[in-house]
């Protein structure tokens, strides 16, 4: 009962994050449809037209060694890019140009520490 109340948050949440997204694009004519992406996240699953993939089936996916180097590989360079546009974001957008080395270190030590910890993760889940 609680799994398909949770199911049913899930899915409810769901299409209220991808639906404004949609919505938006639409109105303004930047698309003449939806993608796939949005078809499949923000329609399809939430209504039960394709069922989400399992926890079995995730961790059959990490299982294959090339998956889970792909799957940490996309974890360290979107750390990686977050730490690069916030140091921008910092140095560029606040002004703060004399603290460069300081955002510099300590940004992407906050990323070479989530990559450690991406690592970890994904060896203790294989």
């Amino acid at each position: 009962m609680l799994t398909h109340a949770l199911g049913c948050v899930g899915a409810a949440l769901s299409m209220s994050l991808a639906w404004p997204q949609v919505y938006k694009s639409c109105v303004q004519r930047r698309t003449s449809g939806l993608s796939a992406t949005a078809c499949t996240l923000g329609v399809a699953m939430p209504i039960g037209w394709i069922a989400a993939p399992g926890l079995d089936h995730l961790r059959g996916l990490i299982d294959n060694p090339l998956t889970s180097l792909v799957v940490l590989a996309l974890s360290v360079l979107s750390l990686f890019h977050w730490a690069q546009r916030f140091r921008y974001t910092l140095i560029d957008g606040l002004k703060l140009k004399d603290h460069h080395r300081l955002i510099n270190v300590s940004c992407y030590t906050v990323t070479l520490v989530g990559s450690v910890a991406a690592a970890v993760v994904l060896w203790q889940v294989r």
